[in-house]
């Protein structure tokens, strides 16, 4: 029968969970707007008081296509073929979202 009680063995030196930076995710808390867009991309964050940090935009085949860090408001697509993505956005406050976004 398979153990699904995942965790340190006490008194072993394994440990099937290894430690990760703690991040929240937020179910709603950031927009993207227009979605779907032809070009430029406009973020809201429901906290006012947050900015975005850093956004990595991948295509479906989870392949790279767009990366930048800073203080973030919006994102031109035009330089990505039209289709589906995925952006993976981190805000200063650690709240992690993961949005899908069509380009025209």
């Amino acid at each position: 029968m398979p153990n699904y009680n995942l965790g340190r063995a006490f008194g072993s030196t394994c440990d099937s969970l290894s430690p990760v930076l703690e991040v929240m995710v937020a179910k709603n808390s950031i927009r993207v707007l227009p979605n779907p867009s032809d070009g430029t991309c406009f973020f809201s964050l429901i906290d006012a008081s947050d900015r975005i940090n850093q956004i990595r935009i991948m295509n479906v085949l989870g392949s790279e296509v767009y990366f930048m860090r800073g203080d973030i408001k919006s994102v031109d697509l035009g330089c990505v073929e039209p289709g589906i993505y995925f952006a993976e956005i981190i805000t200063r406050k650690n709240v992690k979202a993961i949005l899908r976004m069509i380009r025209q």
